[in-house]
């Protein structure tokens, strides 16, 4: 139910705030990270402790801490040699302001949606 993507949802909150800040921010994000404590009061403003008891976000908690959740990222290579044949594809265009505008090829596949830039080749 909506329990699972709250705390999906709050775990990779977390997982950003103590790994993926860190780096983008530098030695400025010490003392910045959440306690477990702040993680566990964030999280009850949606799930309560019937749904998921302290316990599992505590281990939740350090489970993140000690390891970074991470993914690798698909092989760059077209989509016609990916075990996986997209629902639908094309060019998807942005507009930042009048003049700036950024190509991005877009892909529709097992109801997830890839950007992928055109940045010096083509699909």
């Amino acid at each position: 139910p909506d329990s699972v993507l709250q705390v999906a949802v709050s775990l990779i909150m977390l997982n950003t705030g103590l790994h993926v800040a860190a780096k983008k921010i530098g030695k400025r994000a010490a003392g910045v990270a959440m306690t477990v404590e702040e993680y566990i009061d964030n999280t009850r403003r949606v799930i309560s402790a019937e749904e998921i008891p302290d316990g599992a976000l505590t281990a939740w908690y350090e489970a993140v801490k000690e390891l970074e959740i991470s993914v690798e990222p698909l092989p760059r290579v077209s989509f016609s040699k990916l075990p996986v044949q997209p629902d639908i594809e094309g060019w998807l265009v942005t507009h930042f302001g009048r003049q700036e505008q950024r190509r991005y090829w877009a892909v529709l596949a097992l109801k997830r949606c890839y950007f992928f830039s055109d940045h010096g080749v083509e699909p």
